[in-house]
């Protein structure tokens, strides 16, 4: 459709548009009327195309040019979209490589000492109990999958009252005791907690002092004793390094303290346990020297006061064999001579 107003497109020898007036415009309806025209193209001259060089030059008409161009440029799409679907369905006829294996752990070889029972008796060893279980879950880690496990580990250790409270707070759980709670029985800190609070020590800091105060080197003992007596304590009081490295020094015997006092003594509380235990070792060492060389020395003088009894008695072996050598007339002179009783020696 086509107004008066309307400019004709047309399409010139370069391929560009051009707007040529239209014959039924007038200037008093310029700006009253539009054109709405389809576009007319011009088929663009063959000297545009770049066509390859041995067909540039063949004399073709603009339409078989055209179509040609058109024609070719299909092939290459079709010829992209084919290779992209040969390329899809080859990788989907791939099945997929196989997942790797989940890796194994290996198994432990270490042979782990068992726990030792305890009872709940004496809570000084209920330290000890802990560690040996911590030790031996941690060296069989693949016996012990989840937490209920571990925790069953350490209620199988147990035996007298510490073994009943369990087995019965397990049997009956909160259905029977109403402020018991078993939530210890899938957590490993919470059954130790539970422990520590029904059979650990009633009050620790303090017991852990009053041993610590009371504690002392004697004089027969050793350093290392006395040191991991103090060590084991140490921690639980809650004194500072200064009290602690004073009464340590307190504990100790004078001989330590004289040969402190001469070499000078450490002045913290480690290089002094350390002093202290290279000290008593060489006193030690002196000591079971001192004790051989008296073994040595007595058994020497027991040598030589024996000599003197074997040659007294190898005398007096050789005298009976001299009577003996006597002539019977010798001997029965000898014995007459004597009086046969007293009663003749008085007639005499």
């Amino acid at each position: 459709m086509q107004t008066p107003a309307s400019p004709v497109p047309s399409i010139n020898s370069e391929g560009k548009f051009l707007l040529t007036p239209n014959p039924f415009h007038s200037e008093e309806d310029q700006d009253f009327s539009t054109t709405i025209q389809g576009p007319v193209f011009q088929t663009p001259g063959p000297e545009t195309l770049e066509l390859p060089a041995e067909s540039a030059g063949e004399p073709t008409t603009e339409s078989s040019v055209t179509k040609d161009y058109m024609h070719y440029q299909y092939q290459t799409q079709l010829t992209d979209t084919l290779r992209t679907m040969t390329d899809h369905l080859a990788a989907l006829a791939v099945p997929p490589p196989p997942a790797p294996p989940a890796p194994v752990e290996p198994k432990s070889r270490v042979k782990p000492r068992s726990p030792d029972t305890f009872d709940g008796s004496d809570p000084g060893k209920l330290d000890a109990f802990i560690f040996q279980c911590s030790m031996y879950i941690v060296l069989r880690g693949q016996d012990f999958p989840d937490e209920a496990s571990k925790v069953a580990f350490m209620l199988s250790y147990l035996k007298g009252s510490a073994l009943d409270w369990f087995q019965t707070a397990a049997t009956h759980g909160s259905s029977s005791f109403g402020l018991m709670s078993t939530a210890w029985l899938s957590s490993t800190p919470v059954c130790i907690d539970e422990l520590r609070r029904l059979f650990g020590p009633r009050d620790p800091v303090n017991e852990a002092t009053v041993r610590i105060e009371n504690l002392r080197y004697k004089d027969a003992g050793k350093a290392v004793k006395y040191t991991l007596d103090f060590n084991r304590d140490a921690p639980r009081t809650g004194w500072n390094d200064k009290a602690l490295y004073r009464q340590f020094y307190k504990g100790l015997p004078d001989r330590l303290k004289d040969k402190l006092t001469r070499i000078g003594k450490a002045e913290m509380l480690i290089p002094l346990q350390h002093q202290v235990q290279v000290l008593d070792q060489r006193y030690w060492e002196r000591q079971a020297k001192i004790s051989h060389d008296k073994h040595a020395f007595s058994n020497t003088a027991l040598a030589q006061t024996d000599k003197p009894r074997q040659s007294s008695s190898d005398s007096n072996s050789s005298r009976p064999a001299a009577s003996s050598s006597q002539t019977p007339a010798q001997s029965k002179s000898s014995s007459s001579s004597k009086p046969k009783n007293p009663e003749c020696r008085q007639a005499r």
